[in-house]
C-alpha cells in the first residue's frame, strides 16, 4: 500500500470517528453469502467495549486497512480485550485486538438498492445470533479436521484415511455452503419482501 492510500484510509477513519456514520463499499467476497462484493454498508463508530458477538464490524488488518469480518467470541487476554473475528464465506479466522476495530455495520445496501438493516429488529438480531453459531462452529469442525488431518499424517499406518477424509471433506464443506445459502434467502431475502 502506498503513502497516498495509506492516507485515504486514515482520512476515512477520522471521518467516521468524527462525524458517526459512512457508507462504504465491499471490494471482498470474505461475508458472502450475505455481503456480495459490489455491496455498500453503513457503518457506525462503535466502541469496542459495546462491541457484542454476531455484530459485523470494520477493523484495520495488517495488510489490508479495512476489513468488514463478523465477531465470533470475545474475551480478555493479557487483561486486554480481544475479539476473533472470521469472515462468513472464510475457513478461519484471528484474535484482534480492541484497538483495531474502527466501527459496526449497520446496514447493507444490497445492489438492487435493498437495504437491510442489521440488530434493529428481533429478527435481524436472530439471524446475527444463528449466524454466528453457525460460524463458531464451523470453525470449530475446521480445528477438530485439521488435528485428525495432522495426526493421521504421522502415522504410515493410518494414510489408507486420507482419500476419505478429502472425499467426506468436501461433502461437508459443499453442505455448510448450502446451509448459509439456504439462511439467506429464507431469513434475509424473505424480509426484504415481507418485513
Amino acid at each position: 500500500m502506498d503513502l497516498q492510500e495509506k492516507l485515504l484510509y486514515e482520512l476515512g477513519e477520522e471521518y467516521i470517528k468524527e462525524k458517526g456514520k459512512m457508507w462504504m463499499k465491499v471490494v471482498s467476497p470474505s461475508m458472502m453469502p450475505l455481503i456480495h462484493i459490489g455491496d455498500k454498508v453503513l457503518v457506525k463508530s462503535i466502541e469496542c467495549e459495546a462491541v457484542s458477538t454476531g455484530d459485523i464490524i470494520i477493523f484495520k488488518g495488517n495488510d489490508i486497512p479495512f476489513i468488514t469480518h463478523r465477531i465470533i467470541r470475545k474475551r480478555k487476554i493479557n487483561g486486554e480485550l480481544h475479539f476473533f473475528e472470521k469472515g462468513d464465506k472464510n475457513v478461519s479466522g484471528t484474535w484482534i485486538h480492541k484497538k483495531s476495530i474502527i466501527a459496526r455495520v449497520i446496514a447493507i445496501k444490497k445492489r438492487d438498492n435493498s437495504i437491510i438493516m442489521l440488530n434493529k429488529t428481533k429478527r435481524m438480531r436472530i439471524i446475527n445470533k444463528l449466524f454466528t453459531v453457525y460460524q463458531l462452529n464451523a470453525y470449530i469442525f475446521e480445528r477438530i479436521i485439521k488435528v485428525f488431518k495432522d495426526w493421521v499424517k504421522g502415522y504410515k499406518a493410518l494414510n489408507f484415511l486420507r482419500e476419505p477424509y478429502r472425499y467426506s471433506y468436501k461433502i461437508i464443506t459443499r453442505g455448510q455452503n448450502l446451509c448459509k445459502k439456504l439462511l439467506v434467502l429464507i431469513l434475509i431475502k424473505g424480509m426484504r419482501l415481507y418485513g
